[in-house]
């Protein structure tokens, strides 16, 4: 009876040798999924300020352009209501403007909108 005592203790002591390199693997497991997914989260920052950059610096020339567009139809309107001289050619130059302005608007929203369900 003692032998077999003695093979239950070396069987014991086996299977929590085991289960110890089990739990140290999985505990680096552990530890290296954590790295890995503070990574991930640093290039997804990166990645949205990127885009978020790149989107900025497409829209700035297209909001310059709309702001002019803005000010022309503006001021025609303006001389318009006052009855100020305003030539067939500034009218016609304000409604190109104002077309211009929301085909760019309409391509600017467009392009938002992409960027938002990307």
């Amino acid at each position: 009876m003692p032998d077999r005592d003695a093979t239950g203790s070396r069987a014991v002591g086996g299977a929590a040798a085991a289960l110890e390199k089990d739990v140290g693997w999985l505990a680096r497991a552990v530890a290296e999924t954590a790295i890995a997914l503070t990574r991930a989260e640093a290039k997804i920052e990166a990645d949205a300020r990127q885009r978020i950059q790149a989107l900025r610096d497409d829209s700035k020339g297209d909001l310059a352009v709309l702001y002019g567009s803005l000010r022309t139809a503006k001021r025609v309107t303006a001389c318009l209501v006052t009855g100020s001289a305003t030539s067939s050619s500034q009218i016609e130059e304000a409604r190109r403007a104002v077309a211009e302005a929301r085909a760019i608007a309409d391509a600017m929203i467009e392009r938002f909108h992409r960027a938002m369900c990307d």
